[in-house]
């Protein structure tokens, strides 16, 4: 705020003084003499000179804690509530304005935090009671024989897998809610995982090689769910059967886990973007299951869990690495 916009608000004041002065000079320097005048009007212009410094100074000083106040507030609808209110008859005018306008925002704002949470709560329902028959399907289809059987199984994985990404874009937004970071060993994890998609390596005439030791603090159900993840991407751009090798190495202070497999890589120009979401790229454009949502969900929950995950790609080798921090948080 400058001295000169100031002056400006105080206009009138400022012309009825100035009036007041030429009139009291004309009036005393015709009935008394010339210097009564002259002194009346210097201690009138010096005593407003003083009110306009001391208020353009109280008035700049309001304005910077306000303005402190403003920049510091998190939920910028709540400023009603947390401003200095008011002395003035005007700005308490405006203020009350800023009042109503700011509680209907809240109003608004609560009542779609409600929806949202409705919504979720309903799709997190709607996906466990989904998960429940995909799973019989899974055990009974893995424990029958027939090319039948093997397509149903197939599909169902499949089936099974949106589910799951359905679930995590239901809860990513509270994923704190939904994380339990503990102690886990990693090379019981990745058994875990390669269990649990057993079918589909086989299927797609996949070999794995691991060579994983050590531990972590993280949440296994998650770390499962990026390894999953990076395990179809594998698969789904194998140069005929995918090759597929996991490690686990000590660096920098940390504990690194690399996926890597030696299928047709990740062209140079796509690789900044793979983490984008809905991003599919040169690759996925040719394949038409690509949904552009598995490594952005991966980015999203690495991430969550404070996991470093990075890329690296060429033509027959693409090296996914989570980087993991060594101490418990």
């Amino acid at each position: 705020m400058t001295f000169g916009r100031w002056l400006w608000d105080k206009t009138v004041p400022v012309v009825l003084n100035i009036c007041g002065i030429i009139a009291v000079a004309l009036f005393t320097g015709f009935s008394a003499e010339w210097y009564i005048a002259a002194v009346i009007a210097a201690g009138w212009i010096a005593a407003l000179a003083a009110y306009l410094a001391v208020g353009y100074v109280s008035e700049k000083r309001r304005v910077a804690r306000v303005r402190s106040v403003v920049l510091s507030a998190e939920d910028k609808f709540l400023l009603s509530e947390i401003v200095p209110e008011p002395t003035r008859v005007e700005d308490r005018l405006y203020y009350e304005i800023m009042r109503l306008q700011s509680r209907a925002a809240i109003e608004r704002v609560s009542a779609a935090e409600a929806a949202a949470e409705e919504r979720k709560e309903d799709t997190e329902e709607w996906v466990h009671e989904l998960k429940i028959p995909l799973t019989a399907i899974r055990l009974i289809c893995s424990r029958s024989d027939g090319e039948d059987f093997r397509e149903i199984e197939k599909q169902a994985d499949r089936i099974f897998d949106h589910t799951e990404r359905a679930l995590y874009l239901a809860k990513s937004d509270h994923a704190e809610n939904d994380k339990l970071i503990r102690r886990c060993d990693l090379s019981a994890v990745v058994s875990e995982v390669l269990g649990d998609n057993k079918r589909m390596l086989i299927d797609a005439g996949a070999s794995v090689r691991t060579d994983v030791v050590g531990s972590v603090y993280t949440d296994p159900k998650w770390l499962a769910f990026v390894l999953r993840q990076l395990l179809m991407n594998a698969v789904q751009y194998a140069r005929g059967a995918a090759e597929i090798e996991i490690s686990s190495a000590l660096a920098d202070g940390g504990t690194t886990l690399t996926v890597r497999d030696r299928g047709i890589g990740i062209p140079a120009c796509d690789l900044p973007r793979i983490f984008d979401k809905g991003f599919t790229g040169v690759t996925g454009r040719r394949n038409k299951k690509s949904t552009g949502l598995g490594l952005y969900l991966c980015k999203r929950m690495c991430d969550s869990l404070d996991i470093d995950i990075s890329a690296r790609s060429e033509p027959g080798n693409t090296v996914f690495t989570l980087k993991f921090r060594s101490v418990r948080p």
